[in-house]
């Protein structure tokens, strides 16, 4: 699907911090660093999902693959200033979780982190810690990944465990 949405992944591809959490350096020769980067776009900016994941991404690709401007420009900011906060909060390779990057955590809280810009709690490193060895969060990012309610499901668990001041009084208690 070439057009302006693939230019500007094949641009974000080499954002430093991008790399940094993918921890790889050299681009992926099947292409699975822009897969992720798709699966991110399409969670955040398309419809509500659908399985299977790989046509639900090419659905998004193919329907965004002319957008320009403006379009191109939101993508691209929500992309970047995401993986910044990330990749600050969370360090490097937040998302090489039991074995590998784990695109089930990647998902939930790079959606998460993109919805919270503005009000990253200065414990969100604990809160993720938190939150990837919970029970819950793990049975959703393990098995059954691309199952619709999974993929709700954690992205729920992260927006709320991650930025939720409940989940802070919860901590404190």
């Amino acid at each position: 699907y070439h057009g302006g949405l693939n230019d500007l992944m094949i641009r974000l591809n080499r954002l430093p911090e991008w790399r940094q959490m993918l921890g790889k350096e050299p681009s992926d020769s099947r292409q699975k660093d822009i897969e992720l980067m798709l699966r991110f776009c399409a969670l955040r900016f398309g419809p509500a999902y659908e399985k299977p994941m790989k046509d639900f991404i090419s659905k998004f690709m193919q329907r965004w693959r002319h957008s320009e401007g403006q379009t191109l420009t939101q993508i691209e900011a929500a992309f970047t200033n995401t993986c910044k906060q990330v990749r600050q909060h969370l360090g490097s390779k937040p998302f090489h979780v039991r074995a590998g990057l784990n695109s089930a955590v990647f998902d939930a809280v790079m959606i998460a982190f993109s919805l919270n810009q503005g009000s990253i709690p200065a414990d969100v490193a604990a809160r993720y810690r938190k939150l990837v060895y919970s029970p819950e969060f793990e049975r959703r990012t393990s098995g059954g990944t691309t199952d619709v309610e999974s993929v709700k499901e954690r992205i729920r668990l992260a927006k709320e465990k991650l930025f939720s001041p409940a989940a802070n009084e919860a901590q404190a208690s």
